[in-house]
């Protein structure tokens, strides 16, 4: 199978996975923000950030160092080092999720103290038991994708993220807990869908795997490792210090409206960490069958089209989200959360930095750079927090929507600048500027429209459908006019919509009208060379 191909049939699973899990997903979220009060959402988005240093600590990227081994032993035809890998990395993520789990159920009160306001504790107490239960499920999918078994993972999302909802339903709805009915759903839920999977996982090494003594190169996995928890621990300041610092010095509201748009932002173009979870396993395999004589084209052609195509997905994102700020939020969300539109606003660029190195991120990882995942999150976080408490006593609290940002676009220069430098040879530039330009035009066309509608009663859905309709029905042609995408694009994307049934009909819509275009503008050429 060619490396399009595996790329192509991995996406395709993997877009049904992530479409249930962003569905769902946000389903719990519009749940918890019309439940919960802001103050409420506040506090249990506060107490899982807070308990996530446990979740670091314990998890130590375990899982991403499972995944990655397991690909290569997999590609490597050694089944029974599979199995002792798996055993090896869950005993200790489990014991060390315990002690972190432990830990913070004692020091809960002194963490409230600290944050000044003593009734945190209970909520701390509540969620520090996601930390022990979450390790199930982090396992599982690390299993998953590292086999590349998109389609059990399928399964495992739509049961992890339904439980989620249950037990939201079970202890907010019904039983009117509040946040710690909320807190405690987040933790009791990946305990029981996690313990399922991996009674299934254990059945299915002891059944394929021959029982022998097996030893594995720990000298490699602990180098590898090592900045694998390093990368675990600039990961975790880079995803959670905007919301400590808005707890610390302004209040559980503010938070709130932060948490917002952020989740907002994580369903609209989440779509894109696809790739991140298709790539790594399949680059590592590439890497592993290459390394020797070091020809990577590859690892060159998989991180070219994944970056292409994010920039070509993400860009039109800040478009619709200046747009279409106002009107999603107050779709989506009751009036208190008015506020999170300047946020929603403001965070759009540094999503679609970080969504267009997920693909980078995916090859750092899968030729054994760890440290420069680490090094990448480390940077970002320097960049985000002192920027942000630069811009505080000006912007107040949107200085880290600001930071956010600005340090999304430096990660994007440090990653691209580090896998060309790795790969050495010469590949196609992205088109990036046309992309862009595609995307300004957009602006313009649905900016005067909207200002037309305005002068009329429409709702805010009936408004939302009409830009994206008219957006991407501007930016498609234009990027094809100008280049952005080819006939090989176009084949790509037929293979994989005819891969994923609910899409079949309008990708294939799009293939043909796209082909039409194209033969179009060689006409065109072809007329104006011939002048020439």
């Amino acid at each position: 199978m060619s490396t399009t191909s595996k790329m192509i049939k991995g996406y395709s699973y993997v877009s049904l996975d992530n479409l249930t899990f962003y569905i769902l997903g946000f389903a719990y979220w519009l749940l918890t923000a019309w439940f919960l009060t802001p103050g409420q959402l506040g506090l249990v988005t506060f107490a899982i950030s807070t308990v996530g240093f446990g979740q670091l600590f314990s998890d130590l990227r375990l899982g991403l160092i499972l995944r990655r081994y397991i690909a290569e032993f997999s590609t490597l035809g050694e089944e029974n080092k599979i199995r002792v890998c798996f055993r090896f990395i869950l005993k200790i993520r489990l014991a060390v999720a315990t002690i972190f789990c432990i830990f913070f159920i004692v020091l809960a009160d002194y963490i409230a103290i600290f944050f000044q306001n003593p009734g945190y504790a209970l909520a701390l107490r509540v969620a520090a038991f996601s930390i022990l239960f979450g390790a199930f499920t982090d396992i599982v999918m690390s299993v998953l994708e590292g086999l590349q078994e998109f389609k059990k993972e399928l399964f495992f999302t739509i049961f992890r993220r339904s439980a989620l909802i249950l037990f939201f339903v079970l202890f907010v709805i019904v039983s009117g807990f509040g946040a710690v009915g909320a807190l405690l759903g987040y933790s009791l839920a990946p305990l029981i869908v996690g313990i399922i999977f991996l009674f299934l996982i254990f059945q299915k090494f002891e059944k394929e795997s021959e029982p022998s003594k097996v030893e594995l190169d720990m000298k490699r996995i602990i180098s590898y490792s090592k900045w694998m928890i390093v990368s675990s621990i600039t990961f975790y300041l880079y995803s959670n210090v905007n919301i400590l610092i808005l707890t610390y010095f302004f209040d559980l509201l503010t938070v709130s409206y932060y948490k917002v748009a952020v989740a907002t932002l994580d369903n609209i173009i989440g779509y894109i960490n696809v790739s991140g979870r298709v790539l790594e396993p399949l680059q590592t395999s590439f890497f592993v069958t290459n390394k020797k004589n070091a020809t990577f084209w590859k690892l060159q052609k998989t991180y070219f089209e994944s970056t292409k195509y994010a920039f070509f997905s993400a860009l039109p994102i800040i478009v619709f989200t200046f747009l279409l700020a106002d009107s999603v939020i107050s779709l989506l969300y009751p009036p208190a959360y008015s506020s999170s539109v300047i946020f929603l606003i403001i965070l759009s660029f540094g999503y679609v930095g970080r969504a267009v190195t997920i693909g980078i991120r995916s090859t750092f990882a899968a030729i054994e750079r760890p440290d420069w995942i680490a090094k990448y999150y480390g940077l970002m976080t320097l960049i985000n927090t002192v920027i942000a408490l630069g811009l505080i006593p000006f912007v107040q609290e949107i200085a880290v929507a600001i930071a956010f940002s600005l340090g999304s676009c430096v990660g994007v220069l440090y990653c691209v600048l580090k896998i060309k430098a790795f790969l050495k040879t010469p590949f196609p530039s992205i088109p990036v500027f046309k992309y862009t330009i595609a995307s300004i035009l957009v602006y313009i066309v649905c900016y005067g429209v909207l200002r037309v509608l305005s002068l009329f009663s429409i709702i805010n859905f009936i408004l939302i459908i009409i830009v994206i309709v008219l957006g991407i029905a501007i930016y498609l042609p234009s990027v094809i006019f100008l280049g952005g995408i080819n006939h090989e694009d176009l084949d790509r994307l037929k293979l994989f919509a005819e891969r994923v049934p609910f899409l079949k009909r309008p990708f294939i819509l799009f293939y043909d009208f796209g082909c039409v275009l194209i033969r179009f503008k060689e006409k065109i050429l072809a007329k104006y060379e011939g002048k020439s």
